[in-house]
């Protein structure tokens, strides 16, 4: 005798806060289900008395449903305390004015049976109510997709095990909750079915009272809860080469999704300053630095010098972002460590697992910076420990007179040095960019050559950086200067006649990670030609003149 299949439970669940209005149509929706084997747990979320009591009467003559209190906490609370108390073998967060079609645990049940390996199932959305029309967030075809933008919607059918394994919704976060969740649940199985068939409503209020809705009164906890999903799991970003600047455009479309402007749009500048520099300069607050400081291989005892160049600085709003370059991970989490116990909220590490080169570094901690300004600090370079504060203080001095300024550049020192064993030996120092006094940095004087911006000693808007095409991951030298003259083309830059920085160079080869670029002069010499070519075959397609006509020009 052949032994009846039995069907797994599905646990319906639905947080409630004061939505007497539409509760009753989204629980008929679930107790219309085709798919018999369900339990429905609502969790009353702290709703006023009014709601609170329309909940009570309406399940009163309902016992098959589950009713559960709490204060308000929120949906991800609420959600999680339903999951406490659900036995279903598959999961589906409904909220309390959405519906669903009746075939829709049927279709996704049948799914999973068919496909067991399946993470996720989820159907095609449609609006109603206050809107009408197909609800097309963008289509899933990979993880990737995934981390671009939420392209699920919540009521996703999936399995309790996988929702028990990541520890549910994070309650912390009033927006972007599903976004997060999904990100979690799909990591290590991204295999997901769509349905084709409309079976989500998710309704849009005529009288506005939704979630979203309300968030167009607090913009700013929208776009702080964005930025906790990116860090919160920034390794799965990174790990799929999206770093925090990739997503930024995702913020500007949710500013103008919610009508945070009111001719709907954002503008750019703005929505690209972190921590509203602006406002920061008028109001004399404190300017954040970000420091990225890059490293690679072999290269310890001139990344200990580095750190204590940074750590040694006397102006204290500076926030350290160490990029190791496919370095012993090991090592330099050990060289690091004791600076991070002297300074645990100020020093983070992002390992490469695979070399990418000083360029792609530098972006990568560009990308993952969050403070007003930035610099870089290579791990062979130096600072006095005055840099950061004369340079802040140049930078709010001048941009208060001239608005158009980006950017600081002090006066640096070349330092030739030479290693013998674990020790660094200085042989002489000379003049790097002393040439050229105080005042507004001529982009012509720039296009000549990689001599009067050190990167060392510019510190700069990283608002004004994130709109250049950052660093050119084809150049393995002149990458800084072909950076530099992209942001000249935005911003002036202001040079102080300070010397605060050094360069340090070493004349010999030692080992393919202590080599410098001043060894490599037939290489600088190629791709200086290379970047003249770039930027003159640029200024001919746009017919106009240029850094490409300066720099073939200069002194020809």
């Amino acid at each position: 005798m052949t032994e009846p299949i039995t069907q797994p439970l599905v646990s319906v669940m639905i947080p409630y806060y004061n939505c007497k209005d539409y509760i009753a149509e989204t629980i008929e929706s679930v107790e219309k289900q085709t798919y018999t084997v369900v339990e429905i747990i609502v969790v009353n979320d702290g709703s006023s008395e009014n709601h609170a009591s329309y909940l009570t009467d309406l399940l009163r003559d309902k016992p098959h449903i589950r009713l559960l209190h709490q204060t308000n906490k929120g949906v991800s609370a609420a959600r999680n305390k339903a999951a406490a108390h659900a036995a279903g073998q598959y999961f589906v967060f409904l909220d309390a004015d959405d519906v669903i079609g009746e075939r829709y645990i049927e279709l996704a049940v049948g799914c999973f049976q068919e496909h067991p390996d399946l993470a996720l199932v989820y159907p095609a959305t449609e609006l109603f109510d206050g809107a009408t029309g197909l609800f097309t967030p963008p289509a899933y075809r990979t993880y990737r997709d995934l981390l671009m933008w939420n392209t699920f919607p919540t009521p996703s059918v999936h399995k309790a095990e996988d929702y028990r394994r990541i520890n549910g919704f994070n309650e912390s976060l009033a927006t972007h909750e599903d976004w997060d969740y999904w990100i979690r649940l799909l990591q290590n199985n991204d295999r997901v079915c769509k349905l084709p068939e409309v079976l989500y409503f998710y309704r849009k209020r005529r009288d506005n009272t939704s979630l979203m809705d309300g968030l167009r009164e607090n913009p700013e906890k929208v776009v702080q809860d964005w930025q906790k999903v990116y860090w919160n799991n920034e390794a799965v970003f990174l790990k799929n080469n999206l770093g925090y600047f990739d997503l930024i455009n995702k913020i500007n479309q949710m500013e103008r999704d919610l009508n945070m402007n009111k001719d709907n749009s954002v503008p750019e500048s703005e929505s690209l300053q972190p921590d509203c520099l602006p406002a920061k300069l008028a109001k004399g607050e404190p300017l954040s630095v970000g420091i990225v400081l890059r490293t690679t291989k072999n290269r310890l005892p001139f990344l200990k010098r580095a750190l204590d160049s940074i750590t040694n600085q006397s102006y204290p709003e500076w926030k350290l972002l160490v990029v190791n370059d496919a370095g012993s991970a090991d090592d330099i989490d050990r060289m690091v460590q004791p600076y991070q116990s002297a300074f645990p909220d100020r020093l983070a590490v992002i390992h490469l697992a695979e070399n990418k080169g000083t360029a792609e570094a530098a972006n990568t901690g560009l990308l993952n910076l969050d403070t007003d300004l930035a610099v870089f600090h290579d791990d062979d370079d130096s600072w006095s420990p005055d840099f950061l504060l004369r340079t802040v203080q140049v930078y709010r001095n001048v941009k208060n007179k001239l608005p158009s300024i980006g950017g600081v550049v002090c006066h640096a020192n070349r330092v030739i040095e030479e290693v013998e064993g674990h020790l660094i030996l200085t042989k002489h120092v000379e003049n790097f960019n002393q040439h050229i006094g105080t005042g507004l940095l001529s982009l012509r004087e720039a296009a000549r050559g990689n001599f009067i911006i050190p990167l060392i000693g510019f510190v700069f808007e990283l608002a004004a950086a994130r709109k250049t095409e950052l660093f050119d991951a084809g150049l393995p030298v002149l990458s800084d200067w072909d950076f530099c003259l992209k942001f000249m083309l935005q911003q002036d830059v202001w040079l102080q006649s300070e010397t605060l920085a050094f360069v340090h160079y070493r004349e010999k080869n030692y080992d393919e990670y202590q080599k410098n670029s001043s060894t490599d002069l037939a290489e600088a010499a190629l791709y200086r030609v290379y970047l003249e070519n770039k930027w003159l075959r640029n200024d001919i397609r746009k017919e106009n003149a240029s850094i490409g006509m300066v720099m073939n020009l200069w002194g020809k």
